[in-house]
């Protein structure tokens, strides 16, 4: 769960920017293109709102308060075993 809610919040700019050009091609179609406007379909939690829920999430799940919040994300590929690729980056959407 813990990872899914990262996951899920660095796409979310993608994802927000895509449905916003679906829907407003389809909007277009029908001459409605001003009647929609980004912000009303799109999700536009903060870095720093993010930050606290996911800390609140966090603390559920282990049972302690978290003071500070540091995630570090790393790729990995499989070749004979689990190997890293580069070094471990700090998520810059994590403001703490």
């Amino acid at each position: 769960m813990l990872l899914v809610a990262l996951e899920q919040y660095t796409n979310q700019k993608q994802k927000n920017a895509a449905t916003f050009t679906t829907m407003n091609n389809l909007f277009s179609k029908f001459g409605l293109r001003n009647v929609i406007n980004e912000k009303a379909i799109s999700n536009n939690i903060t870095d720093k709102q993010f930050t606290n829920w996911y800390k609140y999430l966090m603390q559920q799940v282990i049972g302690y308060k978290v003071e500070k919040l540091d995630i570090l994300f790393s790729k990995y590929t499989w070749s004979g075993g689990l190997q890293r690729i580069g070094q471990p980056e700090k998520l810059s959407f994590i403001v703490d």
